[in-house]
């Protein structure tokens, strides 16, 4: 039990509070009490009056108390107490920070004398901060309390500048339209701005976007958080230089979205608040009229080449972004069915269990490992592959082995259980051959349902004879060959498809302009481009159809956000984790030892949201609420600000118990490879 000491200790104590670390300080406390000192509660309630308050980006708190009284209740006390001031932290504008939480009782004492000055100094709880690096320069165009968790593949922004004295109207490179009155954009001093104006915009849709940037998904902290699932999110800044200008009071900003079906009604407008870093209700959202609503009038002057225009814009806004992953990393990521990107993690739809798993999915190779019947030998494993007819076409270098190739089976399982394990129900989605001419002794990769599997064989029976073994080696040399050929021809496509898109994309309007420029009479030729966009806006076509003769009626008016002024916005509703539970996990490093940890963000399988979790983060009996099955990736952040990629497998077996195994992430150089990192 702890110790009585004197005012005037108490006293000493508190004037030394200015004087602590300003990564460190410490928290003390009275005779058996878990409420922090009137001037220890009242120094936490300041911390946001640091300059440095905002770069703080983790926080842990370890529990201790004197000498005295029995382990268990100290242990007790102790850990009441490091609770107490988390519970403080979280009524200040730390309570979105997460929080590790330790205590270790009378353990560690601060001074081993018996006086009450020794007992004083160990009745306490100790606060490290853990701090982000402090900016070089502060954009004027960031949210201030947004701290991109990887800045080096952080989304970049696109900038238009424009002329805030007219109505602004500006296509973005995701298709959403960007209305502004003209005279609404304002200075500090609230007056009108004249002169050229940048605008800085950027759109966020997917989970690993948001993860790099920082941007939180989360309505409050810790097991009380709930968490968004996204229909959209938008950052939109106004500068003149590096002033950030504001919107004039009674003005709105319209986002105009593309959407091909109205936004669901549970989906509501959030705006994240530039001083607390909370999400607060804000923005509005009006979905296009129901089908029989009345139309609102477009004009007919459509000409020829505006005609072109809107059809070559409508078709940008609508072409997905090519899939930029080469090659060799689709073979190695588990959602991919050789080169063609497929389902591989619904449950309980294995290829052993439903044979037509994908079949809706065009240009899956199916793959299975048969014996081989024109060879008996008892005492070995004998088979070959075959494929369908769309595997054939998918793996020329296959082909150009004599066939029928007869592999011998030599890993450790009998026939019974390569049977069970490689044969009879068992499809393929991919093949590698790991063999070299002249090599009897290889490997035959299969993957399976996103999981590659490794059969060691050997090929002797294709090189029983001298001419059979030339003949054998020949086709192999020829089959790795046209293995590498392909890969070089694939890549090379990737490359130019996601060039041409990035070019056609970075400008759509100009794009169009100019593929209508071919189709322009004698009085729209001088238009440039600002012209343009004003003269066509006023000569819409009624339809417009693209080139597999999809059509849309250009009357019906698209979804439009409406925003109360510049900031980051967010179309969300919570969401629901269906069948949640909670798991004690052990998070180990690959040397096997506990992992602390002070926030981690988890992604689920088809779901445009973040999971947030906080936590003790000691490595040992951690608490994660997940949903079986449905677990995508998790990465955990250290108390420096370092990133760890956790295997998620174990998650995702409905046990109540698991071992979360982590590894340390390098520096990703784009948003593709951390997702095919997460993914693989």
């Amino acid at each position: 039990m702890d110790r009585t000491w004197t005012l005037p200790v108490a006293l000493l104590l508190a004037s030394g509070l200015l004087a602590q670390s300003p990564s460190r300080l410490t928290v003390h406390f009275a005779l058996d009490k878990a409420e922090p000192l009137p001037a220890d509660a009242a120094m936490l309630r300041a911390l946001c009056e640091r300059p440095d308050a905002a770069r703080i980006t983790a926080i842990t708190l370890t529990g201790h108390t004197d000498l005295r009284g029995s382990d268990a209740y100290n242990t007790a006390l102790s850990e009441r107490r490091a609770e107490a001031v988390q519970d403080l932290l979280r009524s200040t504008c730390l309570r979105d920070r997460p929080v590790r939480i330790a205590w270790s009782g009378e353990q560690e004492p601060l001074a081993t004398g018996d006086d009450g000055r020794a007992h004083a100094s160990n009745r306490r709880v100790e606060v490290e901060f853990a701090f982000a690096p402090e900016p070089v320069a502060v954009r004027p165009d960031a949210h201030p309390t947004v701290r991109p968790l990887m800045p080096t593949i952080d989304k970049p922004r696109e900038r238009h500048t424009v002329d805030p004295s007219a109505p602004i109207d500006v296509l973005m490179s995701d298709g959403v339209r960007v209305r502004i009155p003209a005279a609404a954009i304002v200075d500090a001093k609230g007056l009108p701005v004249n002169g050229p104006v940048e605008l800085s915009y950027r759109s966020f849709s997917e989970p690993y976007e948001i993860i790099a940037s920082g941007i939180p998904m989360h309505l409050g902290a810790g097991a009380d958080a709930a968490h968004f699932e996204t229909a959209g999110m938008y950052e939109l800044y106004a500068l003149r230089g590096d002033e950030q200008l504001s919107l004039a009071p009674g003005a709105s900003i319209t986002l105009e979205r593309p959407d091909p079906t109205p936004i669901d009604p549970g989906f509501t407008g959030w705006v994240l608040d530039p001083a607390s870093g909370a999400w607060a209700a804000g923005g509005t959202i009006t979905n296009p009229p129901a089908q029989g609503a009345p139309i609102a009038p477009v004009s007919s002057a459509a000409t020829e080449a505006t005609t072109l225009y809107w059809n070559t814009l409508w078709e940008l806004e609508r072409e997905k972004r090519p899939d930029t992953n080469l090659f060799a990393e689709r073979r190695a990521m588990a959602g991919y069915c050789h080169l063609v990107a497929c389902d591989t993690t619904a449950l309980y739809k294995s290829w052993k269990r439903r044979r037509d798993r994908f079949d809706q999915v065009a240009g899956v190779p199916e793959i299975t490992v048969v014996g081989y019947k024109g060879i008996y030998d008892p005492d070995h494993i004998v088979f070959t592959v075959n494929m369908d007819r769309v595997s054939d076409r998918q793996f020329p270098e296959w082909r150009r082995l004599p066939y029928p190739a007869i592999w011998e089976y030599r890993g450790d399982a009998g026939k019974a259980m390569f049977k069970r394990l490689y044969g009879r129900r068992h499809k393929y989605q991919d093949l590698v051959l790991d063999l070299k001419p002249g090599e009897d002794e290889g490997v035959l990769r299969l993957k399976e349902n996103g999981q590659w599997l490794e059969i060691p064989v050997s090929a002797h029976w294709n090189r029983d004879t001298r001419a059979r073994t030339q003949r054998w080696d020949r086709a192999l040399a020829l089959a790795n060959k046209s293995l590498a050929k392909q890969e070089r021809s694939f890549d090379r496509q990737v490359v130019r498809r996601t060039e041409r898109y990035m070019k056609e994309h970075a400008d759509m309007p100009a794009t169009a302009w100019k593929k209508a420029r071919n189709a322009m009479n004698e009085s729209e030729i001088p238009m440039d481009l600002t012209a343009w966009r004003t003269y066509a806006d006023t000569r819409r076509p009624f339809v417009m159809r693209d080139n597999k003769g999809l059509y849309e009626d250009l009357a019906v008016v698209r979804t439009t956000f409406g925003l109360d002024g510049f900031g980051v916005y967010n179309i969300d509703r919570i969401m629901k984790m269906a069948e949640q539970q909670n798991v004690l996990a052990e998070v180990k490093d690959s040397e096997g030892r506990n992992f602390p940890w002070v926030s981690g963000f988890a992604v689920l399988k088809n779901e445009r949201s973040v999971i947030t979790y906080w936590g003790s983060g000691s490595g040992s009996n951690d608490n994660f609420l997940v949903s079986p099955g449905r677990m995508r990736s998790l990465f955990l952040v250290d108390a420096e600000g370092r990133i760890a990629e956790a295997d998620v497998d174990p998650l995702n077996s409905d046990e109540p118990r698991a071992t979360l195994m982590v590894k340390y992430m390098g520096t990703p150089e784009s948003i593709e490879q951390l997702r095919a990192t997460a993914q693989r």
